[in-house]
């Protein structure tokens, strides 16, 4: 079973609006298994304070949902971020065989969706801002912007992947602007130096060693 919705669009004209964001599922019985074929699909966490952080994203050929495998209820949520396209599966209809190939599949983004998890526990917001610009450069709210890689969202869409208000989010990107790691354009943040801001998303890069 296929549920669709609009096409896609591709930068700039890529829009994280909500028209083209729903949630697939969230925390809860796992009842379904899910395939993405086009689009975009965050996987996420969400915090007592229903601030949210991304676990995941998902692309086209991936499979979410792989709690309804082991059986337990979902921790987690699922939500399209553009217009998206995916094969749901029911448990009762997967023979023994078909569940291992699935899992074989899936076993590297079910282990990052846990490296993120435990990740993210420890990281600074500094660092998981720079974590989630650079999780977004293959995917469609990215392009290129005079030959430099570009995410095309806002300060506040940003600060809600990672949990966090828009104000903390601009001070934290006006740093990254000061150390020549970033540019803030309308609507787009544009990577200047991606090994930096890398280094940035694993705490081994501050303002004092750049200079």
């Amino acid at each position: 079973m296929s549920e669709k919705a609009s096409k896609a669009t591709r930068p700039p004209e890529a829009k994280f609006s909500s028209q083209h964001r729903y949630s697939i599922f969230g925390p809860g019985p796992a009842d379904n298994l899910y395939q993405l074929k086009r689009g975009l699909v965050r996987i996420y966490a969400a915090h007592a304070d229903r601030h949210t952080v991304t676990l995941r994203y998902v692309k086209p050929g991936q499979y979410f949902g792989l709690e309804t495998l082991s059986g337990q209820p979902r921790v987690v949520g699922a939500e399209a971020l553009v217009a998206s396209e995916f094969d749901t599966f029911q448990l009762e209809n997967l023979s023994a065989s078909d569940r291992m190939r699935v899992l074989e599949q899936s076993a590297e983004e079910f282990a990052e969706q846990l490296r993120n998890a435990r990740r993210f526990a420890t990281l600074t917001l500094r660092e998981a801002v720079a974590a989630e610009i650079m999780s977004l450069l293959d995917t469609p709210f990215a392009g290129l912007d005079r030959g430099k890689p570009t995410v095309w969202l806002t300060h506040e869409q940003l600060a809600e992947l990672v949990g966090s208000v828009r104000e903390t989010v601009t001070k934290l990107i006006g740093e990254m602007i000061d150390e020549d790691l970033l540019e803030s354009r309308y609507k787009r943040l544009r990577v200047l130096d991606a090994e930096g801001l890398a280094n940035v998303a694993d705490g081994r890069y501050t303002f004092e060693s750049a200079a």
